[in-house]
């Protein structure tokens, strides 16, 4: 699949994603575990590379530093962001890219 239709598919799902994944059974267990296996520092900055709208990256925001959240999708960022605001996550910063954008 190309890169386009991928950026595609996730930005018309970017407002629903966040419904459809916390009805995972065991979804919030398996963020814990997530964090509980990095095993993070206050001092860590944390890179969450496809972060979608940052499940993943709210797990980690009250143990760490700064976690930077990529995606490729900027609806799905847009939406990240907004989540931020709304939780007060100040240590969050989303970016839309890849992880070869941000290695250059």
């Amino acid at each position: 699949m190309a890169k386009k239709d991928i950026i595609e598919r996730f930005d018309s799902v970017a407002e629903s994603y966040d419904e459809r994944t916390s009805k995972w059974p065991g979804y919030d267990q398996l963020l814990k575990r997530i964090v509980e296996l990095a095993n993070p520092k206050e001092s860590d900055v944390v890179m969450d590379v496809g972060a979608g709208t940052g499940s993943v990256s709210f797990a980690f925001a009250p143990r760490v530093r700064k976690v930077v959240a990529l995606d490729i999708a900027e609806k799905m960022v847009e939406t990240g962001r907004k989540k931020a605001r709304e939780k007060n996550f100040q240590n969050v910063e989303f970016r839309i890219g890849d992880l070869k954008s941000q290695l250059r």
